[in-house]
Parts: structure tokens; C-alpha cells; sequence
């Protein structure tokens, strides 16, 4: 058989050359080509059929192309930045990135209001959830003839001054709050909780005759009533108080807020700030490091890089203030600083503290303390 589309033919005794005659239409053979799957010889040729059909197997890839040799198709990306869907509705933005398809430029879910905190995206819709922050949460009705303005299911609401209003607010000058105190230092935890004593706000009101509501906003979620003595007239100098006293039981550092209603407009002050410590609570540590740039090392002020820093605190047993160690390198100043003992914070009335090191007159710092080997 010449090929594998024909038989054995006969000799023709004549001229001595043999036949040829073709294999029947739809015998099995084979066109060397991977890409048809069914080859068959028809008038004596074999012809592919049913070839392989490269389809686009995602949104991000072209359809490809088959390989003869192996049957095989090609799986082309498409083009970055070519559009796409990656079936989140939280993504506004959707493009194919290295036949991926990317999400990017997300729905940001932001609190409504003072009475609300931001939501999570539904993927299925792109819309906010609205949660409302917990009942009692402090906020501000923006009515001055309201106190103890809290939220209640997604509402700022108020308790209503009586007589507040009517007309009767014309020329009214609000009360001012003039200063306020606490306790100076930090305060620990006893078991679960902690007093903090008197904290006072002192006002004045220049209007006669009027009473002075009082609300203490505890910044841990919690509103309580001052009691009040009213100033007397003339004042200043017979200013009125706002007092109250809290019990928290986190540690935390809380500013306090007074807010003083003369039956028509408010005065505000704040008291900065109650501490409270839990000793027992185990240890601080931190570091890091900073960019140290051209004129912050005045020994030389052209040094510049980067300048590690790091830390540690903690309390010990039967102790009210906290020691710890703090280490400040800058290696390309050859200048390191390391200081272990108390941790004193900055108090009421502090703006900062700065930390000074001593150098010769050549610019190079003298030795202040050697941490030790």
C-alpha cells in the first residue's frame, strides 16, 4: 500500500506497474495534526475533521490557539486594564490584571451621623449597612434647651430644660467656664475599678437669676448630673461649681467634659486628663525608627539617615509609678543614648518635655551614661 489510505494493489502483467486502489471512504487514519480529533480517509486521503475549538476560558484571558503538535491550546491574557467583573459590588472599579480579574477603588462605608458608625459593604448589592452606635452614646441635639443629649436607636435626643426658650433667651450670654480640676496624678485599678474623687468645673454667668444644669460627659460611654452650687452676683469673683466623681474600670486616659446649661445656651469645659493604671497588667515595649533629616543633629547638621529608637515600661509589684528603659541610636552620628528608671509622663498643664544631651565645643556629645556590658 503506498499510504495508509490505500491497499496493496495488483501487478498488471503488461506493463508490470501495480494498482493502487483507495481504502474505503471512513477508515480510520491519521493527518498528523493534534488540532482534528477525528481523521478519516476519504478518496484516498486522509482528512481531519471535528477540530479542537480553543474557547475563552475567563473575562480576562482572548481565546487562544491550538498547537498541532500537541493538541493543545494557548491561554492569552487580555490587556491590562481591560474591563471586567469580579462579581464584588464593593469594588467600583474592575480590571483584568495578569488574566486576573481585579478589583480596585472600593465603596468606603462612613458613619451617617454622630449617632451611627460606619457600615460594612454588601458585596451582592454595593450598598451600606447604617449600624447605630449603643443607646446612652453621648452626642449633640444641637438645642441648647436640651441636656444629657444622647443616642437612642440611631437619634440624638435630650432631656428638655422647662421654662427653656419662649422668647425669652433675647441678650442671653452663656456661662462660661473658667477652670476646672482632678486628681493630679494617675489613679490604679482596686480589684476592677478605680475613683476618681472630685473633678470640678467653676463658672460664671454674667445673666442674673438663673439655674445651671450640669452634665459630666466621662469619655467611657457614660453621662452623669453635676451637682451644681450657683455663682452669685456680682461674678466673677463668686463663681459657681460643677461637681461630680466617676468610677472606671478600664485603664485608659479620659478627657472629661462639663457642659453647663443656663436654660438657654451652653458652656463647656473639659478636664485634662484622669489616668488610670492597671499595675497588673503586665509590660509596654515598643521601637522604631525615623529619618533623621538635614539640621535635627545640630553637633552636624548636614548628617542625615536613619536614627533607631526603643522602649519598654512596666509596673512593679506594689509600686505606683512605672520604670522602664529607652535606648536612641543614631549610627551615622555616632551618637547612642540609653536611660533606665522612672517613666514620668507628662502631667496637667505640660505642653512636652525635651530631652537634652550635653556636647563639647567641637560638636561631639559628651558621655551622659553607659549602658552597661
Amino acid at each position: 500500500a503506498s499510504d495508509q489510505c490505500h491497499v496493496a494493489g495488483t501487478c498488471d502483467t503488461t506493463s508490470g506497474v501495480c494498482s493502487n486502489p483507495d481504502k474505503t471512504n471512513g477508515s480510520v487514519c491519521n493527518d498528523g495534526n493534534a488540532c482534528t480529533q477525528t481523521d478519516t480517509c476519504q478518496a484516498g486521503a486522509c482528512t481531519g475533521s471535528n477540530p479542537v475549538v480553543c474557547a475563552t476560558p475567563d473575562q480576562c484571558h482572548d481565546p487562544g490557539t491550538c498547537d498541532t503538535s500537541t493538541g493543545v491550546c494557548s491561554n492569552p491574557n487580555k490587556a491590562n486594564g481591560s474591563a471586567c467583573s469580579d462579581g464584588n459590588a464593593c469594588t467600583q472599579t474592575d480590571t483584568c490584571q495578569a488574566g486576573v480579574c481585579t478589583g480596585s477603588n472600593p465603596v468606603v462605608c462612613s458613619a451617617s451621623d454622630q449617632c451611627h458608625v460606619a457600615g460594612t459593604c454588601d458585596t451582592t448589592s454595593g450598598l451600606c449597612s447604617n449600624p447605630a452606635k449603643p443607646n446612652g452614646t453621648p452626642c449633640n441635639d444641637g438645642n441648647s434647651c436640651t441636656l444629657a443629649d444622647a443616642c437612642q436607636a440611631g437619634a440624638c435626643a435630650g432631656s428638655l430644660i422647662p421654662g427653656c426658650g419662649g422668647g425669652s433667651c433675647a441678650g442671653n450670654f452663656p456661662p462660661v467656664v473658667t477652670s476646672t480640676s482632678g486628681p493630679t496624678g494617675p489613679i490604679g485599678l482596686m480589684g476592677s475599678s478605680a475613683n476618681t474623687g472630685p473633678v470640678i468645673a467653676r463658672f460664671t454667668d454674667s445673666n442674673a437669676g438663673q439655674t445651671h444644669p450640669c452634665s459630666i460627659n466621662w469619655d467611657d460611654g457614660s453621662n452623669t448630673s453635676g451637682t451644681v452650687v450657683e455663682p452669685t452676683q456680682p461674678s466673677p469673683p463668686n463663681q459657681g461649681t460643677c461637681t461630680g466623681s466617676h468610677t472606671y474600670t478600664q485603664a485608659g486616659v479620659y478627657t472629661v467634659t462639663f457642659t453647663i446649661n443656663d436654660g438657654c445656651t451652653d458652656g463647656t469645659g473639659v478636664y485634662q486628663f484622669v489616668v488610670i493604671y492597671d499595675a497588673n497588667n503586665g509590660f509596654v515595649t515598643g521601637g522604631g525608627w525615623i529619618n533623621s533629616q538635614p539640621g535635627s543633629y545640630t553637633a552636624n547638621p548636614s548628617l542625615t539617615g536613619k536614627a533607631n529608637f526603643g522602649f519598654s515600661s512596666q509596673y512593679k509589684r506594689g509600686t505606683t509609678i512605672p520604670v522602664g528603659e529607652t535606648e536612641f541610636q543614631f549610627s551615622v552620628g555616632n551618637f547612642s543614648l540609653w536611660r533606665q528608671g522612672p517613666v514620668q509622663g507628662l502631667r496637667h498643664g505640660e505642653q512636652g518635655r525635651q530631652l537634652r544631651v550635653p556636647v563639647d565645643r567641637n560638636g561631639r556629645r559628651r558621655p551622659t551614661e553607659q549602658r552597661p556590658r
